[in-house]
């Protein structure tokens, strides 16, 4: 029952017990049956919104019911944490129910007989029922009923720092891709001199996919994400946290030149973004210096990583790199496993001149050459009222603004192509567009046109595709 309940007692008792979760079991065990209490029912479950509430299963025997709606399909977390710092959870059981379900026998999902119940579950719109029992039938004890949603999940961009002050703790936490890319999770220090606390995490997409646990990196697809957290049964854990995210989104862009910079705690990392711009291999320099020790790990797009750094070597080296968007993770490193920290100095160079650079893929990872590549049509039934479409993708691999992006479809036959979307017309360094064309003939025969695209590209203005389809009649 919920703390604020009131419960009839045949007979007075006077008991003065040190905290208030014996309090209840105490008195429980002095109790002669009670009435029926107001949230012994679903018809009278306690309506919850995401976050804690508090509760007891007092007298012996009871049973609490709580209730919750929500407005999308999503995933959603119901866990037990103890009632209070340096108190023990009370040993319950979780049971959850649809409102199509409302018998005990029919639940949807039970967190069964374990020291930290919980229940995670992908839910569709509606409201669903929470049934907390306890263990034992002759037992009573207080505690904290949590419920954690997506849509209550906390948006962040980079740091998280937080606390979890009780053992199964929980919290949530989002974050939107905007760009496809290599993404990682890292668990840091909070302070210097503040130790890491045992979590589980793990990191799921918007559907509910599971994509990795614990600290970890993968290569994700745009799109919102959702970062589970919680305290582990191993100790410690309960105190500060701070968990790291790097995604492409986040990195900090640099070029030719020195770049001050510090790891401030044990574990932590620094993100860089850099381009190599053209269309050739560049030799780029990495000089990197401080009085912390470093793990330097280049990565591109996809995730690959084109060399390896020996943390025990000297970071002054040279590195041929392929035109296309790069990654450089700072590790403070350590051979004892605890992490360094300190200031630092990276220099860069080799990367100019920092000119626009086009690049147009068809499909997307798939290279063309201006005035070279041609991208042929499957054959259309002429009068069709869908016709066929292709995407296009233009990025800027340079490392100024690529601007005044135009399109135009030219040739004899260009009047059987047309564009179902334009591109930008300004991109940064290492973003990307698209524009999709049409093939949707007036005639039959064989088709033929030019698509120009024009920009402030010093060598390839216009750049040009070569498109080709044929047309039937019926």
């Amino acid at each position: 029952m919920n703390p604020a309940k009131r419960i009839r007692i045949p007979s007075p008792a006077t008991l003065l017990l040190s905290t208030r979760s014996r309090l209840l079991c105490a008195a429980a065990l002095l109790l002669s049956p009670a009435v029926a209490l107001a949230d012994d029912t679903f018809g009278t479950a306690i309506a919850i919104e995401p976050g804690d509430t508090a509760g007891a299963i007092s007298p012996v025997g009871d049973v609490d019911y709580y209730k919750f709606t929500i407005d999308s399909a999503q995933r959603v977390v119901i866990a037990i944490k103890a009632s209070a710092v340096g108190v023990p959870a009370t040993d319950c059981s979780l049971f959850l129910y649809d409102s199509q379900n409302q018998s005990p026998g029919q639940h949807i999902a039970s967190s069964g007989v374990v020291s930290t119940p919980r229940i995670e579950s992908l839910l569709q719109t509606g409201t669903y029922y929470v049934r907390v029992a306890h263990w034992s039938s002759s037992a009573t004890g207080a505690y904290r009923l949590v419920l954690k949603t997506q849509s209550s999940a906390i948006p962040i961009t980079q740091l998280i720092q937080d606390n979890f002050d009780v053992r199964n703790d929980w919290e949530v936490y989002k974050f939107t891709l905007n760009s496809p890319g290599y993404v990682e999770l890292l668990q840091i220090r909070p302070q210097v001199s503040t130790p890491l606390i045992n979590l589980n995490i793990t990191l799921r997409d918007e559907a509910g996919g599971y994509v990795f646990s614990g600290p970890d990196a993968a290569f994700l697809n745009p799109g919102t994400y959702f970062i589970t957290v919680n305290s582990a049964t191993n100790a410690p854990n309960t105190g500060d946290f701070s968990l790291k995210l790097f995604t492409p989104d986040n990195a900090t862009a640099v070029k030719d030149g020195t770049i001050s910079g510090r790891i401030d705690v044990p574990n932590d990392s620094d993100h860089f973004r850099f381009v190599v711009p053209g269309n050739a291999p560049k030799t780029v320099r990495f000089r990197i210096s401080g009085s912390v020790n470093l793990r330097p790990v280049l990565m591109n797009e996809s995730g690959q990583s084109p060399t390896r750094f020996d943390p025990s070597q000297s970071h002054d080296r040279e590195v041929s790199l392929n035109p296309g968007v790069y990654f450089l993770y700072l590790f403070g490193y350590n051979s004892s496993g605890v992490g360094s920290y300190g200031n630092y100095t990276l220099n860069l160079s080799g990367l100019l001149p920092a000119a626009p650079e086009i690049s147009i893929q068809q499909p997307a990872g798939t290279g063309l050459i201006d005035g070279k590549s041609s991208r042929k049509f499957e054959t259309v039934v002429v009068g069709s009222s869908k016709g066929i479409s292709r995407t296009f993708t233009i990025r800027n691999t340079g490392g100024k603004a690529l601007s005044g992006i135009k399109v135009s479809i030219r040739g004899k036959d260009s009047g059987n192509f047309r564009f179902k979307s334009r591109p930008a017309t300004t991109l940064a360094p290492g973003k990307q567009t698209t524009f999709r064309v049409q093939f949707k003939p007036v005639t039959k025969g064989k088709k033929a046109a030019w698509l120009h695209v024009t920009s402030n590209d010093a060598d390839e203005n216009p750049f040009d595709i070569r498109v080709t389809g044929k047309a039937v009649r019926k």
